[in-house]
C-alpha cells in the first residue's frame, strides 16, 4: 500500500490512476471480469448524484496536496465537465412540476 504525503493509504492502479480506497460507500467505480476491466456508469452517476444531495464533491489530488492547483492539472477538463453535471442535474431535478392544494 503506497500513502500519500499526509500517511493516508491510496493505490497507485495498474493504469497509472491514484485511487483511494472507497470505505464509506462500500463500492467500487472499476468492475473487474476474467477479461477485462471497466468503469461502472451506474456508479459514477450516483456518485454525482449523490453529491447533489447532501454530500460533497471533490479533488483527492488537491486534498492529499499531490496537487495544489487544478490549472495545470491534466484532468482539469474532466473535472469541469462534472462540475457542469452536477448543476444540470440539480436544475433538471429540482423544478416545481405540479402544486396542491392541502385543506
Amino acid at each position: 500500500m503506497i500513502k500519500d504525503n499526509r500517511g493516508n493509504p491510496t493505490r497507485i492502479h495498474s493504469l497509472g490512476k491514484l485511487e483511494e480506497p472507497n470505505t464509506r460507500f462500500g463500492f467500487s467505480l472499476q468492475m473487474t471480469t476474467e477479461n477485462s476491466e471497466w468503469f461502472d456508469k451506474k456508479q459514477i452517476a450516483l456518485a454525482i448524484r449523490n453529491s447533489t444531495l447532501d454530500d460533497k464533491i471533490g479533488c483527492s489530488l488537491l486534498a492529499g496536496e499531490i496537487i495544489k492547483y487544478c490549472k495545470g492539472c491534466s484532468l482539469k477538463c474532466i473535472c469541469d465537465l462534472i462540475d457542469e453535471v452536477r448543476e444540470e442535474y440539480i436544475e433538471e431535478t429540482t423544478n416545481v412540476i405540479s402544486t396542491f392544494k392541502v385543506d
